[in-house]
This record gives structure tokens, sequence and C-alpha cells, in this order.
């Protein structure tokens, strides 16, 4: 059985929120070390400890969002997973279909139709954030944003899951 969706754009910022917040939960305890150390200080030692630690927030929080933004997010392959797609699921693959526009003479055409072939065995987790399925694929940070509207078929989440599920 093969099951289809149909054509969608994810929202660009929406890979990036996924992006940080993944980020966020594997580095957290280095960001909140040194917070700590100077909260400490501050208390124990002088209270303009507290001074360092507001601009280490204010810098550190900014720079990490950068770090997210220019080495996950602007990769070429996750812009790409941004342009509109479709995907068609079966048991031992799942293809997506990029469908990307380029607006000349204020015409829409589609230059290319490239698809991406992704085995089984590639397939790390799936999991369901909000509306949307999430699909990692080899490693943390290389994932695809399904959104569940589209979706064609009933009980749909199920055959996936009975497809992907890995032991993982």
């Amino acid at each position: 059985m093969v099951i289809f969706t149909e054509k969608f754009k994810p929202a660009p910022g929406l890979y990036a929120g996924i992006l940080l917040r993944r980020w966020l939960i594997n580095n957290l305890w280095w960001l909140i070390m040194p917070l700590t150390l100077f909260l400490a200080l501050g208390v124990l030692v002088n209270g303009s400890f507290f001074y360092v630690a507001v601009i280490y927030i204010l810098c550190v929080a900014s720079l990490s969002q950068a770090i997210i933004f220019f080495n996950y997010a602007l990769r070429p392959d996750t812009v790409v997973k941004t342009f509109e797609q479709e995907w068609e699921f079966s048991h031992a693959v799942a293809k997506v279909t990029y469908h990307p526009t380029v607006t000349v003479n204020d015409e829409r055409i589609s230059p290319l139709k490239e698809s991406v072939i992704i085995e089984r065995e590639q397939i790390n987790r799936l999991s369901l954030s909000g509306a949307n399925l999430i699909m990692t694929v080899a490693g943390d940070y290389d994932i695809y944003v399904i959104p569940l509207s589209s979706l064609k078929e009933e009980n749909v989440l199920t055959k996936l899951y009975e497809y992907y599920e890995t032991d993982n």
C-alpha cells in the first residue's frame, strides 16, 4: 500500500524553531553551567557578577541562535526542504518530490522537479509536534516536517508508524 500527501510548503520559521529547540536540548548544560557559576559568584563574592550573568545571557542567547541559523538552517539541503513538496510513502522507502518555483517577469515557473528517496533504514525517528509529523533522518538535525493536514487518508499515522518505526 502506498500513501500520498497533497502538495504543501512548510514554513521556514517552523524548521528554525524545531532546530533551535533540538540544539538547546542537546546543549543546554553548556549554557547553564557558566550562568550558575556567575550567579554563585555574585552571591558569594561580589554583586558585580550579576551584571556579568546578564551580559552572558544576552550574548550567548543571540550567538546560539546565530549558530543554529548559520550551521543548520542555512544548509542547502535544509533550504530545499522549505520548497513546495509532496510525499509518497511505501513499506521500503519514503519519496519526497520538491516543486520549487521561481518568479520571472511576474510569472511563476518551476525550473526543476527533484525527488529524494529515503530508505527505511535511514529514518531514525517519527514524532508529532503540534499539527506536524517530524521525520528525523540520519542525525538529530536532519529533519523533514510534514503537516498532518496534507495527509489524504484516515488513520495514516498508524500506518506510517508501522512502516517506519525502528528500534532505535
